[in-house]
């Protein structure tokens, strides 16, 4: 909660109050059966109150058989086995190669946020407690990803929408001790003194694990509101407690085209109208709510069922045998060694079919509402083809589609909001790692100055320019950034999410299909590579890229028959030259050779003409 106070005028902090409280108290009755929700899904609330009671009127013991949360788990399993990847998108011509960078930006931001985990949690809120929500904050080196818990989050009574796109203020209410507050806010001591219990605020019990007061005197924690709210076409955050505000501001971040935005992404799952006698308002629910009714009376019935199969029924055949009392005698007839007093006898079993029929009715409806088991993958045809399988599955969540149209909108909006941040506070030069080959780092270099050699004015210590006796400026030739390369803040880009199926049989049809495509058409020419972009592969840019990055280390190297034919020129240019050498060396030394026969004669010549005389 970083301090932006851009605004000369403090708010109305009474009149975000009351919209806190409004937001709070209209929305008792979403949230006390969100807690239900929640409840039946843990499986510590298996019955409703009214069954409870009509169970222990007659003596049954409640079942807490949990029906609800194998339902749920297989909703999100089908959610969660199908991963996503963002994509980046260029909305000019001279930004396609940005987008390159972009999409293995926004990736190294998922992996370091831990965006799957976060996901994971939001899913699980959606599909319980009917809303999710995460908020996005940023600084000049990290993103930072927080989910906010459904008990603290709250919003615009009026919001109609799924995304809550229509809300005029959203935040988060959380209960911080008082040395937390302290911490964040070193002023707050100063300003307001030791904080002190302050008016009721009526907040709802599944808000906060506290007292119905803005301040939990004996565990010394206060209430915390950080709100965000439109005023003026402009979002504001403001941070308040039951002592006044401890911050305030406009919100700190902005979209590609400079308008304010609020950091909170949130999405519902359902929304039901709530209507009264002064306004109309929209409570949001998950898919737990249609599945109480069914695993209350699965469990009324098979607690009917289990106590009509342990118990007999008796009957007094003689009046004149002595008085027991009836409830001696139904004790000792359900006891296995029992003894049945004299004038008595057991009746008939207890009829169950009734009852099975009952509870078969009960448990069809609930399992109807769960994935079909051709989309848990367990389908009795396991010769089946993956894409076979694959449509089998896609059929089985039809009536799920619009809760995951939704969650995949939630998601595509918080990578924008991942951009915008990186796009706003990334403005420093530095290295970011992103997904290479297997087992290599690749490291991607953004925001980096051009530099190049140019005649600058010299400075001189006292941040002057220089100056030589003529009063002119010494100019020297210095290095200068004259542009900057992979630079966020000029790219402009559209933001989509693209589904990445994790389904082994269908990858391994699809891999032999491209074997028997690859012994047909060269790797790498254009036929290879446009049946590669029809192909539904997991990782089709990473493969790509593979690709041409072998085809441009081919083109590097040198042929193979034009390397042969240079090391045989090479082979003769060698022998010619040592023939040569050979030759000359020949000739040498016949020259030699002659020229020594030739003194020798002439020394002979020389000794024979002597002797005559």
């Amino acid at each position: 909660m970083d301090s932006n106070d851009t605004s000369p005028t403090l708010p109305d902090l009474e009149g975000l109050k009351r919209k806190f409280r409004q937001s709070i108290d209209t929305s008792e009755f979403a949230r006390d059966a969100a807690a239900l929700d929640r409840g039946y899904y843990d499986g510590n609330r298996a019955l409703s109150d009214a069954w409870r009671k009509h169970l222990d009127s007659h003596k049954l013991p409640p079942l807490n058989i949990n029906i609800v949360k194998p339902i749920v788990n297989g909703h999100i399993g089908v959610v969660l086995q199908n991963s996503t990847d963002p994509e980046a998108w260029g909305r000019n011509p001279s930004d396609q190669d940005a987008a390159d960078i972009v999409t293995k930006l926004l990736r190294y931001v998922a992996d370091k946020t831990k965006f799957d985990n976060v996901k994971n949690d939001v899913v699980e809120n959606l599909f319980i407690e009917g809303v999710g929500a995460v908020i996005v904050e940023a600084d000049d080196r990290d993103v930072m990803i927080r989910r906010i818990h459904p008990n603290e989050f709250f919003w615009d009574v009026h919001s109609r929408e799924y995304d809550f796109s229509d809300a005029l203020y959203m935040g988060i209410a959380k209960w911080l001790h008082i040395s937390q507050i302290y911490d964040i806010f070193p002023d707050a001591e100063s300003k307001y003194g030791e904080i002190s219990p302050g008016d009721m605020l009526g907040v709802n019990q599944t808000m906060k694990d506290a007292p119905d007061v803005w301040v939990d005197r004996k565990n010394k924690r206060v209430l915390v509101v950080e709100m965000y709210y439109v005023e003026h076409g402009r979002w504001k955050r403001i941070v308040f407690c039951h002592a006044g505000i401890l911050d305030f501001g406009d919100s700190a971040y902005l979209d590609d085209a400079g308008r304010s935005i609020c950091p909170i992404v949130a999405m519902s799952c359902y929304i039901n109208q709530d209507h009264d006698d002064e306004t109309l308002t929209y409570s949001r629910y998950g898919v737990v709510r249609s599945m109480i009714d069914p695993q209350t009376e699965y469990n009324s019935h098979r607690a009917s069922m289990v106590k009509a199969a342990v118990s007999r029924r008796v009957q007094q055949i003689d009046m004149s045998a002595p008085v027991v009392d009836s409830k001696t005698v139904r004790e000792e007839a359900s006891r296995p060694d029992g003894v049945i007093p004299t004038g008595w006898q057991v009746v008939g079993g207890n009829d169950l079919t009734e009852q099975n029929a009952l509870l078969q009715l009960a448990r069809a409806e609930i399992d109807r509402m769960g994935p079909t088991p051709a989309v848990l993958g367990r389908s009795l045809g396991t010769s089946e083809s993956g894409r076979s399988r694959m449509v089998q599955q896609q059929a089985g969540i039809t009536e799920l589609a619009p809760v995951l149209d939704r969650l995949e909108r939630w998601e595509n909006a918080v990578y924008e909001h991942m951009w915008h941040a990186v796009r706003q506070y990334w403005t420093a030069q530095m290295f970011v790692r992103v997904s290479g080959q297997e087992r290599a780092a690749e490291f991607l270099e953004i925001n980096v100055p051009v530099t190049a050699q140019q005649m600058a004015p010299a400075m001189g210590s006292d941040g002057q320019p220089m100056l030589d006796p003529m009063g002119q400026p010494i100019m020297r030739l210095q290095t200068v950034t004259v542009g900057m390369q992979n630079e966020l803040a000029t790219m402009d880009m559209d933001i989509t999410i693209t589904a990445v199926k994790e389904n082994a049989t269908l990858e391994h049809e699809v891999m032999e299909q491209i074997v028997q495509i690859a012994q047909l058409v060269p790797i790498g020419s254009p036929q290879f590579l446009m049946a590669l972009q029809l192909f539904p592969l997991t990782n089709k840019r990473e493969t790509l890229e593979r690709i041409e990055a072998m085809m441009k280390q081919a083109q590097q190297q040198p042929d193979p028959a034009q390397v042969e034919q240079a090391q045989q020129a090479q082979q003769v240019a060698l022998l010619s030259a040592t023939a040569k050498a050979g030759r000359d060396a020949a000739l040498a030394k016949k020259a030699q050779a002659e020229a020594l026969r030739t003194c020798i004669e002439a020394q002979h010549m020389a000794g024979y003409g002597s002797t005559n005389l």
